[in-house]
């Protein structure tokens, strides 16, 4: 009787393992949105290539340009940017 229970008690240990191997391997889903904003350019420092950007609510940022940005010459503080 007590082989039984010890065998049957690590079937359950091996079945509980590969179940929880299992939940760890299961593809996972991402959901995303686009989201769509004007912001208004407060600040721009060249050198560094950096921008500070306001939202419609107030709340701003400092952003960092990467090199590969177009137009970045061409902005000027005041100038509305479209971002998604």
């Amino acid at each position: 009787m007590k082989s039984k229970f010890i065998i049957t008690s690590a079937i359950v240990a091996l079945f509980i393992s590969n179940l929880a191997m299992a939940e760890q391997n299961k593809p996972s889903i991402t959901e995303s949105i686009l989201v769509e904003q004007q912001l208004e350019v407060l600040e721009i420092n060249k050198d560094e290539r950096w921008v500070m950007l306001k939202d419609r609510s107030g709340f701003t940022k400092k952003v960092e340009v990467g090199e590969g940005a177009r137009n970045f010459d061409q902005l000027k503080v005041g100038d509305l940017i479209n971002v998604n």
